[in-house]
């Protein structure tokens, strides 16, 4: 695994370092938003409290870094996954602060958010509007649709066609992980790229 991920790095930092980049930049972003956390919490009580910091520690920063692992490996499918789970999970964490102020514990204020409609499922696109109404940016829905349409069967098939049928390239991701890049994935090198640039903006 260690060789492949030499060669992929090498592959990406010649032909698409953008990616690299901005991957990079969400793993910084996930370590200042821990360090202001920690510093405005020196009791931790907010620890325990927020669900934001819940957020920062426990999901931006292992997935964020996560990504970065799946992308050099070469397993790009994983990466738009992970990338909906921040995505899903940063709408829940802060709606649950905004509807539970007053609850001193972040799981209470994410079970109260996910049963506020008497214990029935809430689909998740509710929390996504929800969010991006709260926090003025549509770009958010339309962020976690197309990463959603990712975790699909169908959209994944149709990626693994489209890349053999129209590109004459079968994805190494369809393959085997790990697996070197090839310039045939620098198409959807550049569109993990746009979505990570897009939940950054976020």
């Amino acid at each position: 695994a260690y060789g492949v991920m030499e060669k992929n790095e090498e592959f990406l930092m010649g032909n698409y370092k953008a990616v690299v980049d901005e991957l990079v930049e969400l793993a910084n972003d996930a370590i200042d938003y821990a360090l202001s956390y920690a510093r405005q919490d020196k009791s931790r009580r907010l620890y325990g409290e927020k669900a934001t910091h819940f957020y920062v520690y426990h999901v931006l920063m292992p997935t964020s870094h996560a990504v970065f692992t799946s992308l050099l490996t070469g397993n790009l499918p994983t990466c738009f996954r992970e990338l909906r789970f921040m995505v899903e999970m940063l709408a829940k964490c802060y709606l649950a602060d905004v509807y539970y102020p007053d609850s001193s514990f972040f799981r209470d204020k994410l079970l109260g958010l996910e049963n506020r409609n008497g214990g029935r499922r809430i689909a998740e696109t509710v929390f996504i509007k929800d969010f991006a109404e709260k926090v003025g940016t549509v770009e958010f829905i339309t962020l976690w649709k197309d990463l959603s349409e990712e975790g699909h069967a169908r959209k994944f098939v149709e990626r693994v066609v489209e890349n053999i049928v129209e590109k004459d390239n079968v994805p190494g991701y369809a393959l085997v992980i790990p697996i070197p890049y090839t310039k045939g994935d620098i198409d959807d090198l550049k569109e993990l790229n746009n979505y990570i640039v897009s939940f950054r903006s976020v």
